[in-house]
C-alpha cells in the first residue's frame, strides 16, 4: 500500500531475525519473525513456506497468548489463502481473528479484518454484504494516511470496480495515490495503479489505463510481486484486447499463464494448488485455437521468435551491440528487447534471463559463457 523497494531483500532480514528470536528464546519474537516472512512470502508468490510460517506463527502466539502476534498470523493466513482464490479459508481464519481485534481496540487490525473479510466476500460475489462490512470501520471521507484505513479503503474502491461504479473506483484510487508516502511516477504503487488502470479501462481511456498498467507491470517485476504480477499482465492484455491488438494480448495473457504456472508449484496442498489453478483459469480469456509460432510463444512465456533469438543470445554471454551486430538490428531495439524481455518474465538482471534460456534449452550445447552471465 506504499511505495517498496524489492521484497526479495528483506527475506535475508526476516530469516536472521527468526534465528536470533530463537536463539535467544524469545517466543513473541519469534512469532513477530514468522509473520513477517509470511506476508514476504505470500507477497513473493512463495505460497507453501508462507503457509507453513504462519501456521507456526499462529501456534506459537496461541501458546504464549499474545493476541496481537495471533491477529497478525491469522490476517496473514488469510491474506494467502484470498491471493490462491480460496475465500472460505480466509473467512475461516478473519473469523478467528474478529473477535480479538475487537477485543484489542487496534484500528490497524479491525481495519484490516474488515478489508479481507470484504476481499473475500467479493470474490464471493456479495458485494452487499462486502459493503456492510466496509461500512462498519470507514467514514465517509477517504482517509489514506493509516496503514490499515488505506487497506480497507483500497478494498473498497476494488468493490466499487466490480459493482460498475468506475467514477468512484477512480476517486478512492487517486486520492490514495494522493495521501501515499514516497509515492511519484518512479515511485510506483503496483496495486494502487493496476486499481487505477483497470478503472480506466472500463472507461474506455485506453492510452491512460496502458500507462498506468505498464508502470504496475514495471513496479511489481522490480518488488518480486509474482502473484500482482501475473495480475497486472492479465489487465494489460484486457487493454489490448479491448483495442484489438490481438499479438499484444496475447502476449500479455501468456506471461499471465507463465507466471500462474511457476506459482503453482509452490502450493504443496493438492487442494489449495487445485483452487488456485481453477481460479486462475477462471480469471483469464478462453484459449484460442493456436497457430505453431502462438503456440511456441506461449511456451516460453509469451516472448516471440526475435526475444527468444535475443535471450539465447545473453547466455552466450553477449553483450546489447553484439547482440544488435549478430541480429542486424540497431543497438537500441536490442536493449529494448532486453527490457521487454525482463518485463515479460518477471526478472531484474541478464544472469536471470540466462538461466531461464539454459533451462528452456534455447542455448545450443556449448555456447553458452563459462559462468552462463554476460
Amino acid at each position: 500500500m506504499v511505495a517498496a523497494a524489492g521484497l526479495n531483500q528483506f527475506q535475508g532480514d526476516g530469516e536472521e531475525a527468526l534465528q536470533i528470536a530463537r536463539e535467544i528464546g524469545w517466543r513473541a519474537g519469534e512469532a513477530y519473525a514468522l509473520t513477517t516472512l509470511a506476508y514476504l512470502r505470500g507477497a513473493c508468490g512463495q505460497y507453501g513456506s508462507a503457509l507453513d510460517a504462519a501456521r507456526l506463527a499462529a501456534e506459537i502466539a496461541a501458546e504464549i497468548e499474545h493476541r496481537e502476534w495471533l491477529i497478525r498470523a491469522y490476517v496473514a493466513l488469510a491474506a494467502i489463502y484470498l491471493d490462491v482464490f480460496a475465500p472460505a479459508d480466509a473467512r475461516k481464519q478473519l473469523e478467528l481473528a474478529e473477535p480479538l481485534a475487537q477485543a484489542s481496540g487496534s484500528q490497524l487490525w479491525l481495519h484490516a479484518v474488515a478489508a479481507f473479510m470484504a476481499s473475500a466476500d467479493i470474490a464471493e460475489k456479495d458485494f452487499a454484504h462486502a459493503k456492510q462490512v466496509l461500512k462498519r470501520v470507514l467514514g465517509s471521507e477517504v482517509s489514506g494516511h493509516a496503514m490499515g484505513e488505506r487497506i480497507a479503503w483500497c478494498v473498497r474502491a476494488e468493490l466499487a470496480l466490480a459493482e460498475g461504479d468506475l467514477d468512484l473506483a477512480l476517486e478512492i484510487a487517486e486520492r490514495l495515490i494522493t495521501a501515499a508516502p514516497n509515492a511519484s511516477e518512479q515511485r510506483v504503487i503496483p496495486r494502487l495503479w493496476k486499481l487505477r488502470g483497470q478503472a480506466r479501462t472500463r472507461t474506455k481511456s485506453f492510452v491512460q489505463a496502458e500507462a498506468d498498467l505498464i508502470a504496475a507491470r514495471g513496479a511489481a517485476s522490480e518488488q518480486a510481486a509474482r502473484p500482482l504480477l501475473w495480475r497486472v499482465h492479465l489487465a494489460l492484455g484486457q487493454v489490448y484486447q479491448a483495442r484489438r491488438e490481438r499479438g499484444r494480448a496475447e502476449q500479455e495473457f501468456s506471461a499471465a499463464r507463465a507466471i500462474i504456472a511457476e506459482l503453482a508449484e509452490s502450493i504443496t496442498e493438492p487442494g489449495l494448488r487445485e483452487h488456485f489453478l481453477n481460479g486462475a483459469a477462471a480469471e483469464l480469456p478462453r484459449l484460442p485455437l493456436l497457430t505453431p509460432r502462438r503456440a511456441a510463444q506461449r511456451e516460453f512465456a509469451g516472448l516471440t521468435e526475435r526475444e527468444r533469438q535475443v535471450a539465447a543470445l545473453i547466455a552466450e554471454g553477449k553483450s546489447n551491440r553484439e547482440i544488435a551486430q549478430a541480429l542486424v538490428l540497431s543497438e537500441y531495439t536490442a536493449a529494448t528487447h532486453v527490457a521487454n524481455i525482463l518485463n515479460k518474465l518477471g526478472f531484474r538482471s541478464r544472469a536471470q534471463i540466462a538461466g531461464w534460456a539454459i533451462a528452456k534449452g534455447l542455448v545450443k550445447p556449448g555456447a553458452q559463457s563459462a559462468d552462463g552471465s554476460p
